[in-house]
């Protein structure tokens, strides 16, 4: 990715970071708003919540589906600089991690500075940006996977459509534990270490998608162009 993107990329993110706080409760913290989730104990579905909450991910997979696409079109020559597919891969799903967090990263700070500013910072700020960015990350490394096995763009799409039917679920018939993803309502949990497990789960699941694109290529049921 040239610099003129990646500036553009940061740049989106602060815009987007602004945005996101215009229409957070400003009451509640600024990152407990955004990153939050939707907050209600009642069977009724909080559709402008869950078009907030979808819209979260839909940006993030927007700015990921892009690096994706743009590795696609320079994939046979990037090939050639590694030893063999192994190598490439590697250094390939970790660069997007690194890349995607950094990318999260900044719309944090901006997040946490506009609480700071407007004296409305979140008490459980780091837990909560944690707890998301886990959540975030399985995904990233799900739609990373997906683009080597399927060579198609509509995991993204599916991911948030499943994100969106768990939460209407999970108020249908009081499942809390579907909105994994959601730090206010795992907060009405009774038992807190689900907020532990939770992101080791999320962990793992990275990690089998990592692994999975590998064990592929080695049985060699892997179309790499």
């Amino acid at each position: 990715m040239n610099v003129n993107k990646k500036l553009s990329n940061i740049i989106f993110m602060a815009a987007f970071a602004l945005f996101t706080w215009m229409w957070s409760d400003k009451y509640d913290g600024v990152i407990t708003s955004v990153l939050g989730g939707i907050e209600t104990e009642s069977d009724i579905i909080d559709i402008l919540g869950l078009g907030k909450w979808l819209f979260l991910f839909a940006v993030y997979f927007l700015i990921l589906n892009k690096m994706l696409v743009d590795n696609r079109k320079t994939l046979l020559f990037s090939l050639y600089r590694y030893r063999d597919f192994k190598s490439w891969w590697k250094q390939y799903f970790f660069r997007l991690h690194i890349t995607m967090f950094l990318y999260y990263l900044i719309s944090c700070i901006v997040w946490y500075v506009i609480g700071v500013v407007t004296d409305n910072s979140s008490s459980h700020a780091v837990e909560i940006m944690i707890i998301f960015y886990m959540h975030l990350a399985m995904y990233f490394s799900i739609i990373a996977a997906a683009d080597r096995i399927l060579n198609k763009s509509i995991t993204p799409c599916i991911l948030i459509l499943i994100e969106g039917v768990t939460y209407i679920i999970s108020v249908q018939y009081r499942q809390i534990v579907l909105t994994f993803g959601m730090y206010r309502r795992m907060a009405l949990m009774d038992n807190k270490w689900f907020q532990v497990i939770v992101p080791g789960i999320e962990f793992i699941v990275c990690w089998l998608c990592y692994f999975s694109v590998i064990r592929l290529w080695k049985k060699d049921k892997l179309e790499l162009l």
